[in-house]
């Protein structure tokens, strides 16, 4: 993950090429780290369903310790790379070396299509029942994953 290539978007450390450490001033690392940190927030701000915040899952959470049960563990992005890699931990390696905005894109649009999947399932289960029930109830909500358009909000 390379930020020169990268913007500031989705920006990490890149490989270390040994260029300024003995001559660079403690305001350059200074700026290095106030961006890192204003990254990290835009990206806590951008996918809250992984960071704990507007109802996405919290650190202890019974979602968060299922992740956190396997040999290999990615900090808190474990749950994030096990989604992507489908649990699989050679793809897991793949996958680490993806760009973070990317990565938290695609594990969004893998959980609108599991929301999907559930949705219609559950559509359909209703569907079948409320014709022969006597107060038929409610059909099932639409989750607020799928009421967003999948290209923005």
């Amino acid at each position: 993950m390379d930020p020169r290539r990268s913007g500031t978007h989705g920006a990490s450390p890149g490989p270390d090429d040994g260029r300024a450490r003995q001559g660079a001033t403690a305001r350059s690392g200074c700026c290095a780290a106030r961006t890192f940190f204003r990254e990290r927030d835009r990206l806590r701000e951008d996918f809250p369903e992984f960071f704990g915040g507007r109802g996405g899952p919290k650190r202890g959470s019974e979602t968060h310790a299922f992740a956190d049960r396997g040999a290999t563990t990615y900090g808190e992005w474990t749950s994030v790379i096990r989604l992507i890699a489908h649990h699989n931990p050679d793809r897991a390696n793949y996958v680490l070396t993806w760009f973070i905005r990317d990565g938290l894109l695609c594990a969004v649009e893998l959980q609108r299509e599991a929301a999907e999947r559930q949705y219609m399932n559950q559509l359909q289960i209703w569907a079948t029942l409320a014709p022969h029930q006597k107060q038929a109830p409610r059909p099932p909500k639409v989750p607020a994953i799928l009421e967003t358009i999948r290209h923005g909000k």
